[in-house]
């Protein structure tokens, strides 16, 4: 159960449980509860009446998503065959399913993932960042052997999407979105970023952090 998981989830920075409370504020006292099997269910009752109410507007929100993405989709594959060249994309399932939570989780064993459904200006955004997460990791585990960057690897997978996704052609896909990254990887952005614009070349671009 994701709600349940990312209530007591901070990371890089950002703590995931002011994302869910802030659009569920019910989860704020369901958060305090001590009891994880009374928790789990307080949990499923909400939100099994709150997809009940909401259903025809996730549902157009769904439709939104797809539309947005067929426009930019061709030009995404383009500019990641030039960042990997003929790297091979992991085999799975390549699909986004609509969350009413803004979390955006990953389920890296079979390529899907969850997208907020209330942020329309910002559904490109995440495909793009989600898909990115699966080829770069791909090539990640494939090809890096250093103990200090497989040790660093969910900073170096964040720090990427940042670098690449704040490229020219990637900012045109998903305007008017904007991938900040992660508050604690400020610093490492700025330094990651000088050196992409140097190498533009994956394989140094990764001996440099």
């Amino acid at each position: 159960m994701m709600c349940f998981k990312f209530l007591n989830v901070e990371a890089g920075g950002i703590d995931f449980s002011d994302g869910i409370i802030q659009i569920h504020p019910e989860m704020e006292s369901i958060q305090k509860i001590k009891n994880d099997k009374e928790k789990k269910e307080r949990i499923s009752e909400y939100f099994d009446h709150f997809y009940e109410e909401y259903k025809s507007m996730i549902d157009k929100d769904l439709l939104a998503v797809e539309k947005k993405w067929n426009k930019i989709q061709d030009k995404f594959f383009l500019e990641v065959q030039k960042i990997f060249g003929n790297y091979e994309w992991p085999k799975g399932k390549y699909i986004g399913y609509i969350s009413t939570m803004n979390c955006n989780t990953v389920f890296w064993e079979d390529r899907t993932w969850q997208i907020f459904a209330f942020l329309p200006d910002r559904y490109n955004g995440l495909i793009v960042h989600e898909m990115l997460h699966f080829i770069f990791l791909d090539y990640f585990n494939k090809n890096v052997k250093s103990k200090k960057l497989i040790d660093n690897q969910w900073m170096i997978l964040e720090v990427f999407n940042a670098v690449i996704m704040n490229e020219p052609a990637f900012r045109k896909m998903i305007v008017p979105d904007i991938e900040l990254g992660y508050p604690d990887h400020k610093e490492i952005i700025k330094k990651m970023t000088r050196e992409w614009k140097k190498t533009k070349d994956i394989k140094k671009w990764l001996t440099k952090f």
